[in-house]
């Protein structure tokens, strides 16, 4: 690592580049976007055109190195090959939900970097060194908003930085504190050591208000296994086996006291994957396809909650959930068997390669990516950071540069045309690039429509109609479209569009409009079936159940109408609030009256 970290930072147009992506991709999951209901899905489009910009121009003026396509280069090929075809094949005919751009930007980000980024000479520490600045930057916004400084995670207690989930900003916390202890250890400049020394102070600060407990664990676990490899320097004796042990049974008391720390949520995820677990028993060997159990988890909660009564604990516990909180989990249950077996075979491969490198000058590099990919795949166990782009975009950084790696002992041999792999390259981001722009461009008019929507109803459908093209595997622009045309009266049309929206984005709201226009249209049964379903998806909610109530008082059903108004005054309360009093006093007085 001598000539990675030195006393000066040289940072190449191409390494400047690269972050600049990279840090483009760490705001990208910004919880204020993930709340604006037109601009939640945009950013992953806005990366792509910046990652057409920027490559390109790196393309057109500097020389490919990669004279290498490596084994770990076809397993990268071969599994989202898997995740595409999955994807297509699941939803066709119709394309697949926008989610998929997060696995499509990430192949891509991956070859632009093993095009520049093929051989260790090419300045891997200079890359390391990036994320870890980038990591305290995050820190000090983190820092700031725990001393009310900046506006806090959804506007409550919560510590996330630019992330949309405390577990998120606290796993790049861990991955920026490994990698600081990294450099700190390996280099022989004073000014790099205090400066990465002053950085891991602000990562670690940060690292401690997320409050994640699980980024705790993945920083405590990576880094001492860095510390210790540094101590044994190669050697297992005794005395460094009985640390060793000590080590791990430190980090086994720290578990069991970091669950008591709250119980409620690690009952929360129990639930969550043991309903997973019957979504995998149903599709085991090919999955659901890419981005299904964001869609599906809430018809399978709804049918758990229904088909027998649950214990009290689990009701309050519920809650609509999109993600699985363990990824091999998600992976199975999406991409089957198969698929599993295909990303364990590339990770497994990728750390038997870091293993088995030796060179002792880029002993730090490896050392850095296996601390990424542990910090990952622990955090991963309970939360779900592969979901998010910039994690993907870590995750390829760490599969190109073990397999670059790879390539010192093969400098001289090429497998494939360097000219025809730039402009295969060159071609692929200019259309990924054109259509990003047609993407962000129909963002904005669905955004445009829901403005003049009560100014101009006329306008603002003929503005929707074009953008449905568009953004019509996009669920949230499908249930906004169908409830504006439900209510300006136009029913068939809005079940059309809210039925075709419970395939791309489910939630309970969605179920609610699907009960109000399905009665509308005097489909008693189907409205009925609706609220049910919304009522089970998040079972401690009381609106959902308030909507039932409703429906079978105007439709006339008044012994299931005392039934539910029962119901509700029976339930317990979570989190009191004004509207469950009043949802409270309506059920009351219906069993007053009917």
């Amino acid at each position: 690592m001598k000539k990675e970290y030195t006393n000066r930072f040289k940072f190449s147009l191409v390494d400047i580049s690269l972050l600049l992506l990279v840090s483009l991709a760490s705001v990208a999951g910004n919880f204020p976007c993930k709340r604006v209901y037109w601009l939640s899905e945009m950013p992953v489009f806005i990366f792509a055109m910046a990652l057409t910009m920027v490559g390109i121009i790196m393309l057109s003026f500097k020389r490919s190195e990669n004279n290498r396509f490596r084994s770990i280069d076809r397993l990268v090929v071969i599994y989202f090959l898997y995740l595409f075809a999955r994807a297509f094949i699941e939803y066709y005919p119709d394309a697949p939900t926008d989610r998929v751009w997060i696995v499509i930007v990430s192949l891509l980000f991956y070859w632009l970097f093993r095009n520049f980024y093929s051989l260790p000479e090419s300045g891997y520490g200079n890359i390391i060194q990036g994320i870890v600045s980038l990591a305290a930057i995050h820190g000090i916004v983190g820092l700031f908003q725990w001393i009310a400084l900046l506006p806090q995670y959804d506007n409550s207690q919560k510590i996330a930085g630019l992330f949309c989930n405390p577990a998120l900003f606290g796993c790049f916390m861990a991955i920026g504190a490994c990698l600081s202890i990294n450099i700190i250890l390996e280099t022989r400049s004073r000014s790099v050591k205090y400066f990465n020394l002053s950085l891991f102070i602000i990562i670690v600060a940060g690292l401690v208000v997320s409050c994640s407990r699980t980024a705790w664990i993945a920083a405590f676990i990576p880094s001492t296994l860095i510390i210790l490899s540094q101590y044994f320097k190669g050697k297992l004796d005794v005395r460094n086996a009985l640390l060793l042990v000590t080590v791990l049974l430190i980090a086994t008391i720290g578990v069991s006291f970091l669950y008591k720390m709250n119980t409620a949520s690690i009952e929360g995820r129990m639930l969550i994957w043991k309903i997973g677990w019957s979504m995998f028993k149903d599709h085991p060997v090919f999955g659901m396809g890419y981005g299904k159990f964001y869609t599906e988890y809430g018809n399978y909660q709804a049918d758990y909650f229904l088909s027998v009564t649950r214990p009290e604990e689990e009701i309050l516990t519920a809650s609509m959930n999109y993600y699985t909180f363990n990824e091999p989990l998600n992976l199975f249950i999406e991409e089957g068997i198969i698929g599993g077996l295909l990303f364990m075979i590339l990770i497994g491969y990728s750390i038997f390669r870091a293993l088995r490198f030796n060179d002792k000058k880029y002993k730090s590099v490896k050392v850095a990516m296996l601390s990424i990919m542990a910090v990952l795949i622990i955090s991963g166990l309970f939360s779900y950071p592969l979901q998010d782009l910039f994690f993907n975009i870590l995750f390829m950084i760490c599969i190109g540069i073990i397999a670059g790696l790879g390539s010192l002992g093969e400098q001289g041999r090429k497998s494939i045309p360097v000219m025809n792999f730039r402009l295969g390259l060159i071609g692929s981001l200019l259309i990924i690039g054109i259509y990003s722009v047609i993407k962000i461009d129909a963002f904005y008019n669905w955004k445009s429509a829901k403005e003049k929507i009560l100014i101009s109803e006329g306008d603002a459908l003929i503005k929707y109609k074009s953008t449905y093209s568009m953004l019509s595997n996009n669920g949230a622009f499908l249930f906004n479209y169908g409830s504006e045309l439900a209510d300006l009266g136009q029913f068939e049309r809005a079940l059309l569009i809210l039925t075709r929206a419970a395939r791309f984005g489910n939630s309970v709201e969605l179920h609610m409009q699907l009960g109000k226009v399905y009665q509308s249209l005097g489909q008693s049964e189907e409205a009925e079936r609706s609220l049910i379903k919304a009522t089970a998806m998040n079972p401690k909610l009381f609106v959902p159940l308030s909507k039932l109530m409703l429906f079978y008082k105007e439709t006339g059903q008044y012994e299931k109408c005392r039934e539910i108004a029962g119901k509700i005054i029976r339930k317990p309360v979570k989190i009191p609030s004004k509207v469950v009093e009043n949802i409270k006093k309506l059920a009351a007085s219906n069993i007053q009256q009917l």
